[in-house]
């Protein structure tokens, strides 16, 4: 038995050592999926509900321009590129919300999200 333990404690030892360098809960490690540079949840400012219907968005920064990505009430934009952007929210039955001057950074392997929310002014009826 003391030969097996023997034998064995140098690879129990080995292993912490290699994975020392390692941080494996690092939410920031490089990974293959894409981030959004920009993640915006958006809201009716009178009731607070989140608004999904006729949602749109778009996102500017010189020459470039894309539209936006909805899902339900979440707009993103800007997969992995940082820069800094001017943003326009639409909806429908809602004024037209424009915030100019988003910035985003990137850090080693991906763009910081900017996560940010969205109030949404009902237009009167009649």
């Amino acid at each position: 038995m003391r030969r097996i333990l023997r034998r064995s404690l140098p690879s129990v030892l080995v292993l912490p050592a290699l994975l020392a360098g390692c941080d494996l809960t690092d939410p920031e490690a490089c990974t293959a999926e894409i981030r959004y540079g920009i993640s915006v949840e958006v809201y009716n400012l009178a009731d607070g509900r989140p608004i999904s219907e006729g949602l749109a968005g778009v996102l500017q920064e010189g020459e470039y321009s894309e539209e936006m990505t909805v899902r339900e009430n979440l707009v993103e934009g800007a997969p992995e590129r940082a820069g800094t952007y001017d943003m326009t929210i639409t909806a429908e039955g809602y004024e037209t919300l424009r915030q100019n001057g988003i910035s985003v950074r990137e850090n080693e392997c991906h763009v910081e999200t900017r996560t940010l929310t969205a109030e949404l002014t009902p237009i009167p009826l009649g």
